[in-house]
Order: C-alpha cells, then sequence, then structure tokens
C-alpha cells in the first residue's frame, strides 16, 4: 500500500483551490444555515462581535459547504449567531449575510476517508481564530482522534504526535499536558476549565492532585471565584506534605499502638535549621534555591503553622506567627516565618551576583532646585524657551509633553560649557545635568513642576525679544538657535559652516533624519517657528507690493516662496519624526502576561514606517539601556479562492543592554550589541522581562 501523505494531501489541497476561478460571493438567510456538529469552538461570548457586525456588516464571508442539497457551516458559527439574534432585535437586512462555498475538490481518498478529512478542515479553517485554553486542548485533542481513525483506514506516514504538532504548530509537551488534563481533571473542574475559569497552567497543576485535594480545589473556587496557579501549587505541597512532613511521624506510625513518645530534648536552631532543610520536599526547596522570599514564607507558613514535632531529630511547634523552636525550654526561641525563610534563603539560596559599590568619596547627586538655577543662569535662552512653551499647559502631564517636544523635539538635544552641560532625551529617558561631577537625571514631568515653583513661567524675563536685527545684519541670535542643538560633549557646529562640517554634524543627528538632511542641523521648534514667521511675512509683503504694483522680478517672487516651501517641509518632516510616548512597563506575573505584553505591541506607538518595503516599526526602550525592537509586516491580501487566510508576521530584535546570565555555560537569551537580521525568540525574551522585574 502507498504511504499517505496527509500534510501533502492539505497543501496539495490548497494549492488547487488556489487555481480555482474566483469564487463567487452568494447570499444566504443564516436561518437556513446548519450549523457543523464537529464544530466544538465556543460562541456564547459574541457581545463585541455583534455590535461590529451591527456597524459595519459582515466583513469576511462565512464559509459553507452544500452536502445533499442543503448548506452546512465550515466557518462561521459566531458570525451566524450574531445575525440571528440581530434578526430577533428588528434589523431584517441580516436575512442575507454573504457567505462562500468551499470548492469542491475530488480527493484522491476513498468515500469512507472523505468525512474525516473534512474534520480535519474544519478545525483549520478556525486555527487562526481567538480561542481559549480549553478550545486549543479539544482541537488538538480531536485532531489526534483524527488522524489516529485515518491512520487505521490508510498508510499514513510519520507519528501520530509528530503530524499533529506538525498541522496545529503545537509542541509534543503541550499536547502531553492537553492528555493530562483530558484524563485526570474531575468533571467539575473540567467544567470551570471549559468556562475559562482556569487557564492552562493552573488546570495542568490541578490534574496532578488526587480526588481528595481536587475537591479541596473545588471548594476554594466556589468560594474564591477563582483559582491561581498559586493556590493549586499549595494544594500539591499539601498533598505531598501529608505522605511527609519533615521531622513528623506518618499516619501508619501515628496509630500503631507502640507509638513512641515525644522527646523533649533541647537541640541547637542552626542545627534544626540544617535538618529542616534537609527535610523539604522539592517544591519547597526550589523557592528556596530561587531565593524567592515571597512564595517560601508564604508555603511555610500554611503548611507547618499547625505542625508539632519533638522526635530527637527536631523539637519545633509551627504557629501563625512562625516557628518556635524547643518551645517551653529555657533555649526556646521565636522565629517569623519571614526571618525563618531569611535564613534558609541566606544559607542556601541561590548566590545573587556581587553589586559595583560606588566609590566613597563620590560626591552626592546634584539636587533638583540646583539644577533648575544651574539651568535657568548658564542656558538662559533655553530655559526661557520651556518657560515659553508651558504657558499654555493646563497641567504637568501637558506641560511635561510641551518641555520635551520644545528641548528635545527629536528625541535628543544637549549642550555643555564652564563645566556644566544637559541633555533632553525622549520622554520616557527624560533629561540629565551635570555640574562639576554631580549628576541629575530626572523625568520632564519634575522638571516643570519644580521649575513652575521656583519661576513664575509668565514673567517678562521669559518674553520673546523686542528688539529685531538690523536689516542686512546677520541674525547671530537666530542661528545661535538653530544650532544650540548640535552642541554635544564640548563640541559644536559653527553659524554659518554647516556644509563645512558635515562629518561632524552627522554623529550628532538623530538616527531617523533623512539622508538628504545630513548637513543640515536639526533646529528647535522655537527658531523654526520664527525663521518661518518672518520668512511668510516677507512673501506676504512682496505678493501684496506685486498685487499693487507689478513689475518686481519674476526670480524675487519665485525665490522666496521657494524659502517659504521648504521651511514648511522641514517642519512636517520634525513633527513625523516624533516618537509617540512610551507607556510604562506593566506588571507582569505570568509567562502569559508577558507573551501577552510582546504581543500588543502596537500600544506602544508605531515608531516610524519605511516607505520602501512597507515594514513598520515599534520600539520599547528599557531602563537597564536595552531597546525591543518589532519589526513587522502586514498580511497578504486575501485570495477570496482559498480557505488560508494570512496574518500578521512580525520579527522581535533585542538590542544592547546588559549580557544575561549563563546557566551551564548557556545564556538565557541571545545578546545582540547592535541590530541585525537575527530575530530572538519570543521564549528568550520571556526570560528577558523575568530577569528585569526581578
Amino acid at each position: 500500500m502507498a504511504k499517505f501523505d496527509l500534510k501533502g494531501m492539505l497543501s496539495e489541497r490548497s494549492s488547487q483551490e488556489m487555481t480555482i476561478p474566483e469564487q463567487k460571493t452568494v447570499y444566504r438567510n443564516p436561518e437556513d444555515l446548519i450549523p457543523s456538529k464537529d464544530n466544538f469552538y465556543s460562541t456564547e461570548d459574541t457581545e463585541k462581535l455583534k455590535q461590529s457586525i451591527k456597524a459595519l456588516g459582515i466583513l469576511q464571508p462565512l464559509l459553507i459547504e452544500e452536502r445533499d442539497g442543503k448548506d452546512y457551516i465550515l466557518a462561521g458559527h459566531s458570525r451566524r449567531k450574531c445575525c440571528l439574534e440581530l434578526i430577533e432585535e428588528g434589523m431584517d437586512r441580516f436575512r442575507k449575510i454573504p457567505c462562500v462555498y468551499k470548492p469542491k475538490i475530488e480527493l484522491s481518498t476513498a468515500s469512507e476517508e472523505d468525512e474525516i478529512i473534512r474534520k480535519i478542515i474544519i478545525i483549520q479553517s478556525n486555527i487562526y481564530r481567538e480561542k481559549t485554553d480549553w478550545e486549543k486542548m479539544t482541537e488538538v485533542l480531536q485532531m489526534e482522534e483524527l488522524v489516529k481513525e485515518l491512520r487505521e483506514k490508510t498508510d499514513l506516514e510519520g507519528k501520530t504526535r509528530e503530524i499533529v504538532s506538525d498541522l496545529l504548530g503545537v509542541s509534543s509537551t503541550q499536547i502531553g499536558r492537553y492528555h493530562s488534563i483530558s484524563n485526570n481533571l474531575s468533571e467539575r473542574l473540567a467544567d470551570a476549565f471549559r468556562q475559562n475559569k482556569l487557564n492552562i497552567s493552573t488546570a495542568a497543576e490541578l490534574a496532578g492532585l488526587n480526588e481528595k485535594y481536587q475537591t479541596k480545589a473545588c471548594e476554594l473556587l466556589e468560594n474564591a471565584g477563582q483559582l491561581t496557579l498559586n493556590d493549586a501549587k499549595l494544594l500539591k505541597a499539601q498533598q505531598e506534605q501529608e505522605k511527609d512532613i519533615p521531622g513528623q511521624l506518618t499516619i501508619d506510625q501515628a496509630l500503631h499502638p507502640h507509638k513512641p513518645e515525644e522527646v523533649n530534648a533541647v537541640i541547637p536552631v542552626n542545627v534544626q535549621i540544617d535538618r529542616f532543610y534537609g527535610s523539604l520536599r522539592k517544591n519547597i526547596e526550589t523557592y528556596v534555591r530561587k531565593s524567592d522570599l515571597n512564595m517560601t514564607t508564604y508555603m511555610l507558613s500554611a503548611l507547618y503553622g499547625t505542625v508539632r514535632v519533638r522526635n530527637g531529630h527536631l523539637n519545633y511547634q509551627g504557629s501563625k506567627e512562625g516557628i518556635i523552636f524547643n518551645a517551653g525550654s529555657d533555649q526556646e526561641e521565636l522565629m517569623s516565618w519571614t526571618d525563618f525563610s531569611k535564613k534558609l534563603i541566606e544559607k542556601y539560596g541561590k548566590k545573587q551576583k556581587p553589586v559595583k559599590m560606588a566609590a566613597v568619596d563620590e560626591p552626592e547627586e546634584l539636587t533638583i532646585k540646583e539644577a533648575i538655577t544651574i539651568f535657568h543662569d548658564k542656558f538662559p535662552e533655553k530655559f526661557a524657551c520651556m518657560m515659553r512653551a508651558i504657558r499654555p499647559a493646563k497641567n504637568n502631564h501637558e506641560s511635561a509633553a510641551m518641555a520635551q517636544k520644545t528641548l528635545a523635539p527629536c528625541g535628543f538635544s544637549a549642550a555643555s560649557g564652564n563645566g556644566t552641560e544637559y541633555e533632553f532625551r525622549n520622554m520616557s529617558a527624560g533629561a540629565k545635568f551635570k555640574c562639576k561631577g554631580r549628576t541629575l537625571n530626572t523625568s520632564y514631568r519634575y522638571l516643570v513642576e519644580q521649575a513652575r515653583f521656583m519661576y513664575d513661567p509668565f514673567s517678562p524675563e521669559f518674553d520673546d525679544p523686542e528688539d529685531q536685527p538690523a536689516a542686512g545684519a546677520p541674525d547671530n541670535q537666530r542661528q545661535s538657535d538653530f544650532v544650540e542643538d548640535t552642541k554635544i560633549e564640548g563640541r559644536s557646529v559653527e553659524p554659518n559652516k554647516t556644509s563645512d562640517h558635515a562629518g561632524d554634524l552627522t554623529e550628532m543627528l538623530p538616527e531617523n533624519w533623512p539622508e538628504y538632511l545630513k548637513d543640515i542641523p536639526v533646529p528647535t521648534d522655537t527658531a523654526l517657528a520664527s525663521y518661518l514667521y518672518d520668512q511668510e511675512k516677507d512673501l506676504k509683503q512682496i505678493l501684496d507690493i506685486e498685487k499693487e504694483e507689478p513689475g518686481l522680478p519674476h526670480m524675487m517672487i519665485i525665490q522666496q516662496q521657494m524659502v517659504v516651501a521648504g521651511l514648511r517641509l522641514l517642519q512636517n518632516c520634525i513633527k513625523s519624526m516624533e516618537e509617540p510616548e512610551q507607556p510604562p512597563l506593566p506588571k507582569m506575573k505570568n509567562n502569559d502576561q508577558r507573551k501577552e505584553w510582546l504581543r500588543n505591541h502596537k500600544s506602544w506607538g508605531l515608531w516610524y514606517t519605511d516607505s520602501h518595503t512597507g515594514a513598520r516599526y515599534y520600539k520599547y526602550d528599557f531602563d537597564n539601556g536595552a531597546r525591543l525592537i518589532v519589526e513587522e509586516y502586514a498580511s497578504e491580501p486575501k485570495n477570496k479562492n482559498s480557505w488560508w487566510v494570512s496574518t500578521e508576521s512580525c520579527y522581535l530584535h533585542l538590542v544592547g543592554g546588559p549580557e544575561p546570565e549563563r546557566a551551564g555555560g548557556v545564556p538565557k537569551w541571545t545578546y545582540h550589541p547592535r541590530y541585525n537580521k537575527f530575530p530572538n525568540s519570543e521564549t528568550e525574551l520571556v526570560e528577558f522581562l523575568k530577569e528585569i522585574q526581578k
């Protein structure tokens, strides 16, 4: 018998569908469409989808199949349900909804195998929809059963689990977890999992409990309304401790008629701590080794809060407050659970990397008031620009945004002189001041808040200068404003010599500054607005004169128009480079939340778009100096003749920051000092997020 290649057959089917002429959209009454009995995906929580359909209609036609003169749904059960509800609400326009027939492709298999293939296709048609953990498990287990059925009827190539893993993109380990949950989870807990009250990690942990502790888990779920992974781990630890509590007699020993008497011998506390740790179960020992103080304290207090052991090996009594060693003796010692956990972690926990200590004679940090005073005295023009910018702001948040836009419109501005210097960066990075070896890093919000307290923004001191430069004289003041932001670490670009210093400017310009402007320094908002105002005013005068007394040189008019146009384009260029405010890094408690944060990278704000390739870039800057760049490409256009739905593809690049720790010589994530074409995996970045939030 010839080998049956399932994956190859499905790929061939897909290619056949792509060659079929364009499928015609037909309109069918949703009441006449028959849901597939093989559909197990939830159609309960559809309120958001319903509102979307109500406002925009059906954006993607339903996929249907004709069998025996009737139309059966392959994909679109939730959309049909929403339309039926809208019809009941009196919206008759949904009595006809767009549908597309699945192309009839003749399979090279017998007719009894067609039904199996049809069920496999239903699962594949829903592979990219948003699913609950229970639906993910169900589709994997059903796919596995379908592959087994097909194996009985054909000489199928490959192992069953490998085929399922390849078709659905799920690991063999995850399939094993699904089996454990399906086989071992009680009916009540399985129902909670089906209702999305338990996530996959919690369900897998609960599946390892016996009947007694699964019943306890149900009681906790009913009383608290939820059940976390830590709750499940605690129940498992209690189950383990029931077998063997350190130093405590087993149940058989306790019930034995020759139970030994308690030994009230006084044992040194340090000795008992060592013996206690040597008797700990593996799960609690793991928390100690990881130096997880919170979980260690929680587990010890929960498991040993009522335990009393006096057997000559250990002599302690547990309570809510802590553990009492040598209770009732003259050497009694009470230790809180937190202190006891600290002792265990100190002796047996993972040694932390030594922290680099600052030199003893290092000068104290620059205060915010000193920094603002220095900024006001040493850089009065820059300070005045900031104070004028924040005048119309309604609150400190708006003031901070206006200050950042004025001080560093392109994400970076710096200057130095007379032993003082400043750096203004993007909103998340904030500002930096340095004077005589003393440094201050601060946020824009705190900077403007304190500046308002020390100086009045509406003071005439900060008004625009009234004196205008003489006609024909060089505008030295404005030229100074124009090149001010190019001063970095004592280097500066001399006025009227921008073209002679193109090489130096390249190092000081922002990364996304256009290539055709590399010999032009980035002007401040104030300087650019001032130039544009004057040039527009001159253009208006020229046009008014030409209107009243025609005859001005044509080239003079054209030249002035080109100057104004160039300044307007430059202003728009700078505005397009402004970065969105970076949202704060949320507190993520588990890997699922970390993955969700990575996948929701669009919430960071679009960084820029490559006009040549169409690629979109998003970035997130971390406090440790690392930058995460997401390179995203749009999905391919939908082919009406194919069931395949293309999705957006993205690649994640972690650049810079500290090098990762190594376990057995292997780093926790791939380290890239510079951006390159090799992306980081989601698993690597989860480890990185764990590390920075420790």
